[in-house]
């Protein structure tokens, strides 16, 4: 069935109504979450009295171990990001949970799994190389000037002129 103008104008009324209600109860604005970004979930995720806490710190916390326990700036900055994937992912992985079919009739993966869950997981599996690739890679140490003259003063003074 075909929508109307009618029919799209009364439901964009309904939705502003319904706006300005949630509007004149929440003046400030804020707390209109949803999904791992609700009070609830990072509650949960965040408490490590919780199950879903101490396994989500109990994975960091070995992640940083095995990256040596000495975090680099730019890791330091990507840990959050990766905790953050790990909560999505659990959430999805505990509403498949709870689903009976998963495939569509045409033998596809449901709709939201192949933009959301395939995308997450493939992001944190980035952020996870990334880690260990800059855990693997130090800085290499560069000559202060006085050294470098210093050393060429040297190199001079035994002939071999480099």
């Amino acid at each position: 069935m075909p929508v109307t103008e009618e029919g799209k104008a009364n439901r964009a009324a309904a939705g502003a109504a319904n706006l300005a209600t949630w509007k004149a109860k929440n003046p400030a604005g804020g707390g209109l979450t949803h999904g791992a970004t609700s009070r609830h979930f990072r509650r949960r995720y965040s408490d490590l009295r919780t199950a879903e806490g101490k396994g989500l710190q109990a994975a960091l916390d070995a992640l940083v171990e095995d990256l040596g326990g000495d975090l680099r700036a730019g890791q330091l900055l990507v840990l959050p990001r990766v905790r953050e994937k790990l909560i999505t992912l659990a959430l999805i992985g505990s509403w498949i949970d709870k689903q009976s079919d998963l495939l569509t009739k045409t033998g596809d993966l449901l709709p939201v799994l192949k933009s959301s869950y395939l995308g997450y997981s493939e992001s944190l599996r980035r952020d996870v190389e990334w880690l260990y690739s800059m855990a693997s890679r130090r800085p290499s140490r560069t000559v202060d000037l006085e050294s470098y003259i210093a050393g060429k003063k040297a190199a001079k003074q035994n002939g071999s002129g480099e």
